[in-house]
């Protein structure tokens, strides 16, 4: 379900990490569900380091790369969010 957004939340505030990190979530569980990102990980697959407001995408091949970063743009303009 999609909602407007009608205020800003201030960058010092609690509540502005955990927006960011509910949207980026979103976004890294809509992207890198396919099972061929990523590269193998004992009986998985690992798709990306995230870190604060830094992601690292894994994979084991460039063309897998591109695929999933398209997919990110896809899905955060579907949140309303620019990447």
């Amino acid at each position: 379900m999609m909602f407007d957004i009608m205020t800003a939340v201030w960058q010092g505030c609690v509540l502005s990490t955990f927006l960011f990190l509910l949207i980026i979530d979103f976004i890294m569980r809509k992207s890198v569900n396919n099972p061929v990102f990523g590269i193998k990980w004992k009986h998985d697959r690992l798709t990306d380091f995230d870190c604060a407001d830094d992601i690292a995408l894994l994979s084991d091949a460039r063309n897998s790369l591109q695929d999933v970063t398209k997919l990110h743009e896809q899905a955060a303009k579907g949140s309303a969010h620019q990447l």
